[in-house]
């Protein structure tokens, strides 16, 4: 009969045979087997200070690559990718968990095509009082391209840079708020 696969190795299987009960024994050219996480996994902290727990291995189940994380400060936190869905949710290259793992919808631009490389959330003069996610990337979205801070006051107006959109992909982001205009 069909077992349950709860774990998965990160090569090539070549054999297997039934053991006892759910046991299954594979053989094949491998390093590791563990939980499917997809395109990514929540990770805790288990208060031990060194010790890091899989929580949740379909904790962020998006259908693709996820290239970037940052926490949004509230128990959540941000993928950017080359995904499409996140739990079956249309939201490509970019999407908001929310700390009870539901996907915060008002972060899915549908009209996002490309992947989001890197992301980082900043605060200061720029911000304001909010930390603004800082996105960046090889993608479009609304006429503009690799490049995007987004307010979480009101995550469904972006914000391009005024001088222009980078000519070619964002492959790195950091915080480093010199200014009151973040161009």
């Amino acid at each position: 009969s069909a077992k349950t696969v709860t774990q998965i190795p990160d090569g090539t299987v070549n054999t297997t045979a039934a053991g006892s009960g759910t046991t299954t024994y594979v053989g094949g050219s491998f390093d590791t087997v563990g939980a499917p996480t997809g395109g990514s996994g929540l990770i805790t902290d288990s208060g031990a200070g060194s010790t890091v727990s899989l929580a949740s291995a379909t904790a962020g189940a998006a259908n693709g690559g996820v290239s970037a994380t940052v926490p949004d400060g509230a128990g959540g936190y941000f993928l950017g990718g080359s995904f499409t869905q996140v739990k079956g949710i249309q939201c490509p290259g970019l999407a908001h968990l929310l700390s009870d793992g539901s996907v915060d919808q008002t972060y899915c631009y549908g009209g996002l095509s490309g992947t989001v490389k890197a992301l980082t959330r900043m605060s200061g003069a720029a911000a304001g009082s909010s930390k603004v996610l800082v996105v960046g990337g090889d993608f479009t979205i609304g006429g503009h391209q690799n490049l995007m801070f987004i307010d979480p006051a009101a995550p469904a107006s972006p914000v391009f840079t005024t001088g222009g959109d980078p000519n070619g992909p964002v492959n790195t982001v950091a915080a480093n708020v010199t200014s009151s205009n973040p161009s």
